[in-house]
């Protein structure tokens, strides 16, 4: 991934490489809607790259579990890296 010119100086780089991690326990989905799976074989996407419609009344009731010890490093480079409070960055994306 190119970086930012201020990110360049900082890094002494012109490019990073990037990866991004998912963490995430389902225990049970209910709908009153009947979904239509038209591609029941591999499906070609990582989930971070399913566009949804954000729901800010699902994420407001949404119960997590503890906070594993990989969340909380992936969590501390997140803050890091663009130096924000996770929060602060889940609120700002959320809108």
């Amino acid at each position: 991934m190119p970086l930012s010119p201020s990110h360049q100086r900082m890094f002494k780089k012109e490019q990073a490489d990037v990866s991004y991690r998912h963490e995430a326990i389902v225990l049970g989905v209910h709908t009153d809607e009947k979904m239509k799976v038209k591609n029941k074989g591999r499906y070609g996407k990582d989930t971070g790259d399913v566009e949804a419609k954000y729901n800010p009344v699902f994420w407001s009731n949404l119960n997590l579990p503890p906070e594993t010890i990989f969340y909380k490093k992936s969590v501390k480079e997140i803050e890091s890296i663009f130096g924000v409070p996770i929060e602060t960055q889940f609120r700002v994306i959320n809108k």
